[in-house]
């Protein structure tokens, strides 16, 4: 996926001079042109093809590119690709990333769970769940998230379990925070007078808005 074509598309090939004997090569040709251009409109944006060059790139505008790992859209406006990621927003929610941690037995330190790349600051959303796996004697467990809104740190505190029975499961309502391009989106978990050995599963999701 991703491999540029291997054959210039070019619409005025074969000629009409051409001889009979050749119809079965051209529409084998013909045939491969597409199979090819097909296979790359998705993929990491690093191999993202570029249809300029074909003989006749202006005849790809509109095209898309569905970039899997930035989650980025990008339109071919005959010479150069555009991204209209935001087109498709607010109808279209991208979901930027997400976890889900299983059999953990101790408080995780604040981690990264995203870094907003550049085009992509704005509103996100997100949701956290969690789990009593294994029952402890007392206490609770909560998530947090912590993020930086381009002025200030700002966190929250939430998903809180009790840990004395085993099933216990917590979750956010989603809520949205505003978070500038550059900035990180971290979680963490944390044990609150926690007695005995509980175990526990974390799952985030994190959506971009707009």
């Amino acid at each position: 996926m991703g491999v540029p074509p291997t054959n210039v598309f070019d619409v005025t090939q074969p000629l009409d001079t051409s001889g009979a004997n050749l119809l079965g090569s051209d529409i084998r040709t013909a045939e491969l042109n597409l199979q090819q251009r097909m296979a790359i409109i998705s993929g990491i944006l690093a191999n993202r093809w570029n249809p300029g060059s074909d003989a006749q790139p202006t005849n790809w505008s509109g095209l898309l590119y569905f970039a899997t790992d930035t989650k980025q859209v990008f339109q071919w406006t005959g010479s150069a690709w555009v991204e209209i990621t935001p087109t498709f927003l607010p109808f279209m929610m991208i979901n930027s990333a997400s976890i889900r941690l299983v059999g953990q037995a101790a408080a995780i330190a604040e981690t990264v769970l995203y870094t907003v790349p550049a085009g992509q600051g704005g509103l996100y959303r997100v949701s956290v769940d969690t789990l009593i796996t294994v029952a402890g004697t007392s206490g609770t467990i909560n998530a947090n998230i912590f993020w930086n809104n381009g002025i200030a740190a700002q966190s929250a505190a939430i998903a809180i379990a009790n840990v004395a029975t085993a099933g216990t499961e917590s979750f956010s309502s989603p809520f949205q925070m505003y978070v500038p391009a550059g900035q990180q989106i971290q979680y963490s978990t944390q044990f609150n007078s926690v007695v005995g050995s509980p175990q526990y599963s974390l799952q985030v999701r994190l959506e971009y808005l707009s």
